[in-house]
């Protein structure tokens, strides 16, 4: 088999060969030639890198390896979000069935998502849009609010905002009362953060660009945070091929360390009266090294700090255990979200509980304790 033209057929042939190994029948080649084997014909069929196949492979099975990076070549549904500051989501997909779009609801787990499969008009482009009646975003974007619960009232920082897609679906949630601050390192974005706020009728953000880790020293201590992280997109391939191949193990060890000093500025972000606060990590990639990873090492090293329920009805678990490393069990408590098996953009989601302060007792004072025992 030549796999410098690897094609479909090939791949198919090695997963053949990789099951009659796992099912203990005579073989010619060993199971680690056949990954290996795999490994190549995947990268030049589909042109990723050996780098990103192998950390698809310490996730997945062979066999569902293959059906992620094939699901991958697919674009991905056309979705859009209805903004309830104005509009429901039936006027919503009224207002787009009437210009003869083809539409339907994303599911029951979300209350304003629209699916958008056929369209002769720019979605982006009609009064209805540019009103800000509706926004385009990606359904495994609506994912990190829905985890963060907002409430009417509270102070929230969305740490990585732009173009402001969840900034906005957390006014929406809080009914623009309390305050959001709509963070981005990025000065580029500002604007474009800014605009998106406007057309969607948000009047309770502050804009802000700051770096993420020094965000709370300017506007205090919050209720919620969401940390929508950098990361390096290997869940959105569909959406760009760089993602394929534009990381290496350098590229990876950087960014792993920006989200945990991220995440860690979180935590910390969280005032810790009144019953302490939550804050929601999430990432557009599969890896494992970007997402258990990241959340185990904050969690073991920060006190108060526990993984939750996510409050999202559908997902695969958080992974508890990869290869030889083994995480925190409460980490099966985050979400991930694959396009071959939920129809979304690979994502990950975890939602983490940051625990009030406990003032700690004073121990009596040697003189306090023999004062105390000659009163008896």
């Amino acid at each position: 088999m030549s796999l410098s033209t690897a094609s479909p057929v090939d791949i198919e042939s090695i997963l053949e060969k990789i099951q009659k190994i796992k099912q203990k029948g005579e073989v010619e080649l060993s199971r680690r030639e056949c990954l290996a084997m795999l490994k190549e014909a995947v990268c030049t069929c589909y042109g990723y890198s050996e780098f990103l196949v192998e950390k698809l492979m310490r996730v997945f099975s062979p066999e569902e390896m293959v059906v992620f990076v094939e699901t991958n070549e697919a674009e991905r549904p056309v979705t859009v979000r209805a903004n309830l500051l104005q509009k429901k989501r039936k006027e919503v997909i009224a207002a787009l069935v009437e210009r003869g779009a083809v539409v339907e609801k994303c599911g029951e787990w979300t209350s304003d998502g629209v699916q958008v499969f056929e369209a002769q008009f720019p979605v982006g482009a009609t009064p209805e849009y540019l009103c800000g009646d509706y926004i385009l975003q990606a359904a495994a974007s609506f994912l990190p609010v829905l985890a963060l619960a907002p409430l009417p009232g509270e102070k929230v920082i969305d740490m990585c905002a732009a173009p402001g897609g969840k900034t906005t679906h957390i006014s929406a949630a809080m009914k623009n009362s309390g305050v959001v601050y709509a963070n981005d390192i990025n000065r580029q974005r500002i604007g474009g953060l800014a605009a998106n706020l406007q057309r969607m009728n948000v009047r309770n953000a502050v804009v802000t660009n700051y770096s993420g880790e020094k965000i709370a020293k300017h506007v205090g201590l919050v209720d919620r945070v969401l940390l929508d992280a950098p990361c390096s997109g290997s869940g959105v391939v569909s959406k760009s091929e760089e993602a394929k191949s534009g990381t290496d193990e350098k590229d990876l060890e950087r960014m792993t360390c920006v989200q945990k000093r991220l995440l860690a500025a979180a935590v910390n972000a969280i005032s810790r009266t009144s019953g302490g606060g939550v804050v929601v990590y999430s990432t557009c990639s599969v890896t494992v090294e970007e997402n258990e990873e990241v959340v185990d090492h904050v969690v073991r090293r920060m006190e108060g700090v526990s993984i939750v329920e996510c409050g999202i009805a559908f997902g695969d678990p958080g992974l508890t255990k990869s290869r030889e490393k083994a995480f925190h069990p409460s980490m099966k408590n985050a979400r991930r979200f694959y396009p071959q098996k939920h129809n979304t953009d690979g994502f990950f989601v975890a939602k983490l509980k940051v625990a009030c302060a406990v003032k700690k007792r004073k121990k009596e004072s040697w003189a306090a304790k023999k004062k105390k025992k000659e009163t008896k």
